[in-house]
């Protein structure tokens, strides 16, 4: 090979672990910026002195398609959903041991790989929830339920927090949606029988909803006792 065509590859390659070396120091370092400046010289040390005396045509470009092969394998979807994934894992296991800020540097660690990963967005919705930002709190269950996060528990309660915004158009839906995976779930079955008796003065799908969520509540439940007297007041048994 002519020695000016081996300069060019050497170039080529010289640029290209200078991107994946910025590109890996980007996406793992919280300050990555910070570190370039110290990191570029040492690489360029370490470029000069070890590599490129090795790169051979062959070597450079098994070399090179090594490289362009991880880069395009992190930024694909699944990988970075799966990083996110053990940062969240981290955070989790975590939540009682560490304390606040060290938490938040591994949801932000996550958050740099999927920004709407379900449980990042479950978990930011909790910590709204413990400061008693209701609105923040509703906004972001509401994308969680949307991204995956939606078991029967978070769809219910993402109801709930619609019903004490008034949101009605949006809670009844949510209620709907739990009783398709699971027909006898009693607090949804109360609070649409609550809905069709005062809301739209339905006495049938009232008294329906009704007795099904009297059948699956325990006998000392509040809500049993309730369930009891408006089927007193509507005349059903």
């Amino acid at each position: 090979m002519k020695f000016e065509n081996l300069i060019i590859v050497r170039e080529f390659n010289f640029l290209l672990y200078l991107f994946f070396f910025i590109f890996i120091l980007g996406v793992f370092s919280e300050a990555g910026s910070k570190f370039f400046i110290i990191g570029l010289p040492i690489f360029y040390y370490i470029f000069s002195r070890f590599v490129e005396p090795l790169l051979t045509f062959k070597k450079s470009l098994s070399l090179s398609a090594i490289i362009i092969f991880i880069s395009v394998i992190i930024v694909l979807p699944p990988t970075r959903k799966a990083i996110a994934s053990y940062y969240l894992k981290i955070a989790g296991e975590g939540i009682y041991s560490k304390n606040t800020l060290e938490i938040q540097k591994e949801l932000a660690s996550a958050a740099r790989w999927y920004p709407n990963h379900p449980e990042l967005l479950y978990q930011r919705y909790l910590a709204a929830q413990v400061k008693g930002d209701l609105s923040k709190a509703r906004v972001l269950l509401a994308k969680a339920v949307s991204a995956g996060h939606n078991d029967i528990d978070s769809i219910y309660t993402l109801a709930r927090l619609y019903s004490q915004a008034r949101e009605t158009e949006k809670e009844i839906p949510l209620y709907e949606q739990i009783l398709k995976i699971e027909p006898n779930h009693p607090e949804a079955n109360y609070c649409l029988a609550m809905y069709y008796d005062q809301k739209q003065h339905n006495k049938e799908k009232a008294i329906y909803h009704l007795k099904i969520a009297r059948d699956n509540l325990p006998a000392d439940n509040e809500w049993r006792k309730r369930c009891e007297e408006i089927f007193s007041q509507l005349g059903a048994k």
